[in-house]
């Protein structure tokens, strides 16, 4: 939920009218949302156990003959570590009756939980049943401080905090353990039985991590197709409006997807939004701004799209044109292979930038941005230097791209000439971030054109393979002499591919 959602959730808890409300009612209408916004619920891995009971046999814990019921055992992937009762805000009823209640179900053998929480319409308050002032409160909060105190019932009881005050309590108790031994082979022991404890737990733990980063998965892709969804093909050219990056089988395939899953009629207008967003309007101030993994992105979809009846004839065009503008780099088109040109070495540039005086920086914040996050946030969002490296280049060049001005072609061959002139200057580290994995400095970009690599590559494994025009032949066939390995592979897979 974002932080305005929150905050109003808790402006409505704030003002909630508890004295005209039965206990159910408080439940659902109070209880229940605040244990949403601490990190519980359907929505969550952490479910909510409602109304469980337990058998209180020992006479010392049984009130009458009746089983003792509370309200919710909220769980972190199943395990319970607190529990919270709710009753209504009613005058002259003592406190302590509730309290022992929630007691006697919290240490209960079935239950064994280490906090308990009672919330009566004017407070919440927790409770830690290990001290030995167990009813001593360790967070009271009234009703009306709800929101301005959120933050310290979140990190005392919100799924992902409350482990670790768990942790420090039974690590508090061991320590007070081990402090009344009398000898200490005794020490090794409860040392022997805690790495037990350890090794059986590890499988667990696994579990609970595999757990998180399917949701994580799942939560992504659900929010990607349903983005995706709503902007169709133009949402797929943006998305992949990016300063660097690869196009893979499953993009290509899910762009292809996209179209012919449309009506027939609508097929062919979609997949022109898609060469809008890359083909230069009538003057160049007004001409989109593509960065080239979306160009690879068309051309790969063009290639699948040139067996679909409505789709063929354009689809064949683009692919021929895209073949002439990448491997010929722009021929008819000055305004493009401008841009080219200023990607080329932007990009590069601004990694390397980042590195010649940033690297060591922006290791330190990542270690200390991670010291405050939980662990199930840094699972969801893994903190790695080398993708936040990845990320700053990305936004830096992505706001360099579009407030760049004149978008004409000599302002932008002046900007690339001018970093290309800059850029074998730059002093920058190599013993810390990477980026890139395969090519971390995007060193390769000055020996051999992205652009050009992907397109041999896609048009290579094309079925079949696109007819190439007499230029674009002489071109491959020149690559396929390059001493660039790669590049020499690729052109003579194409060449030998192609159609007889």
């Amino acid at each position: 939920m974002s932080t305005r959602g929150t905050d109003l959730v808790l402006d409505i808890l704030e003002s909630y009218r508890f004295d005209d409300r039965d206990e159910q009612t408080i439940r659902e209408e109070w209880i229940f949302p605040l244990l949403s916004l601490l990190g519980y619920g359907a929505t969550t891995l952490n479910e909510i156990k409602r109304n469980p009971t337990a058998r209180l046999a020992s006479p010392l814990r049984r009130l009458g003959s009746r089983r003792i019921e509370v309200d919710y055992v909220p769980t972190v992937l199943g395990h319970q570590l607190w529990i919270i009762e709710a009753k209504a805000s009613i005058p002259n009823v003592d406190l302590d009756d509730h309290l022992s209640q929630a007691w006697s179900y919290a240490t209960h053998p079935e239950i064994d939980v280490p906090l308990m929480v009672l919330a009566d319409g004017r407070r919440i308050i927790v409770y830690d049943v290990t001290h030995v002032d167990w009813d001593r409160p360790v967070l009271d909060i009234a009703r009306f401080e709800l929101r301005s105190r959120f933050e310290e019932l979140l990190s005392t009881l919100g799924a992902r905090n409350v482990t670790r005050q768990a942790e420090r309590r039974v690590l508090r108790h061991l320590a007070q353990v081990m402090k009344a031994q009398l000898r200490a082979e005794s020490l090794d022991r409860i040392v022997e039985e805690v790495k037990k404890s350890r090794r059986e737990a590890a499988s667990s733990v696994a579990d609970n991590a595999r757990a998180i980063l399917t949701d994580q998965e799942a939560r992504e892709h659900a929010l990607h197709q349903r983005v995706r969804d709503a902007a169709g093909v133009w949402g797929l050219a943006q998305e992949a409006n990016r300063p660097w990056g690869g196009v893979s089988a499953a993009q290509a395939k899910e762009f292809v997807g996209m179209v012919e899953n449309l009506p027939a009629a609508t097929r062919l207008r979609e997949l022109r939004s898609f060469v809008d967003a890359c083909t230069p309007q009538r003057t160049p101030e007004s001409s989109p701004r593509m960065f080239f993994p979306s160009r690879v992105l068309l051309f790969a979809g063009c290639l699948g799209l040139r067996t679909d009846p409505v789709c063929a004839e354009f689809a064949e065009t683009v692919v021929a044109s895209s073949l002439r503008d990448h491997l010929l780099a722009f021929p008819q088109d000055e305004l493009a292979r401008a841009a080219h040109r200023l990607e080329l070495v932007l990009v590069p540039f601004v990694l390397r930038s980042y590195l010649s005086d940033g690297g060591a920086r922006l290791q330190d914040a990542i270690r200390e941005r991670s010291t405050v996050l939980d662990d199930e946030s840094l699972l969801r969002h893994p903190l790695d230097a080398d993708e936040a490296l990845i990320r700053s280049t990305m936004l830096t060049c992505t706001a360099i791209w579009f407030r760049h001005e004149p978008w004409q072609v000599s302002s932008l061959n002046q900007f690339a000439q001018t970093l290309e002139e800059l850029l074998p200057s730059l002093d920058f580290k190599r013993d810390g971030v990477r980026g890139p994995a395969g090519n971390p400095y995007l060193e390769r970009w000055q020996r051999s054109d992205p652009l050009v690599e992907m397109t041999l590559v896609l048009a290579g494994e094309a079925d079949p393979v696109p007819a190439l025009d007499e230029d674009v032949l002489f071109r491959v066939e020149r690559l396929a002499e390059t001493n660039d390995s790669l590049v020499k592979q690729w052109a003579q897979n194409l060449l030998d591919r192609r159609p007889s």
